[in-house]
């Protein structure tokens, strides 16, 4: 199976991220509010045994929840060969942590994640690599600066992802719920 573990996007940060979809320019194909994710490990094809494992750790995963906080819109690629837009994360210690956190847990049951250096992000839609015409530049500047309230990365969950002629379609097969004690030392700073 084709595996990767990421953060579900919350509800209100999915209504935002939606808003913004619906003003995208043509030759973008938007991805399905549904499929917003931020990815931690991408681990590529795993056999039966290591994914039970994954299983197992995921569901056994414990911890705070982390705040997801969109810093802007951007792109993977520039010009002509840019190949996606997403919804820019700042990398704050708490989804930092995390993501190292996942890391030593898959490679600890034996896999080897893709090495990719971690960008926090949240992809909004794909392009086919092109001339970039004058309306999605401008498109692209006007909401560079773009950003949402705060939300709670709540869940972990592992996704194995199969492609298709459409597009990926992911499946949840294992999920763990984090804590809040950031918030309550933050709501304890308020008072």
């Amino acid at each position: 199976m084709r595996l990767f573990v990421a953060l579900p996007v919350p509800e209100p940060l999915v209504e935002a991220l939606e808003v913004v979809q619906s003003s995208l320019p043509k030759g973008l194909r938007p991805v399905p509010a549904a499929d917003f994710h931020v990815t931690l490990a991408f681990l590529g094809e795993v056999g039966r045994s290591e994914t039970e494992d994954m299983i197992a750790a995921v569901e056994g995963l414990t911890g705070d929840a982390v705040k997801l906080e969109v810093t802007g819109i951007s792109t993977f690629g520039a010009g002509d060969e840019t190949r996606s837009l997403h919804a820019s994360l700042a990398a704050n210690p708490e989804l930092i942590a995390r993501q190292r956190e996942i890391l030593g847990m898959v490679r600890a049951i034996g896999i080897q994640p893709a090495r990719r250096r971690f960008v926090p992000h949240i992809t909004l839609a794909r392009r086919k690599p092109g001339p970039a015409d004058a309306l999605f530049l401008g498109w692209l500047a006007r909401h560079t600066g773009w950003s949402a309230p705060c939300v709670t990365g709540e869940t972990v969950t592992l996704f194995a992802s199969t492609l298709t002629p459409d597009g990926s379609r992911y499946e949840a097969l294992a999920e763990a719920y984090l804590g809040y004690s950031w918030m309550a030392e933050e709501a304890d700073a308020w008072t």
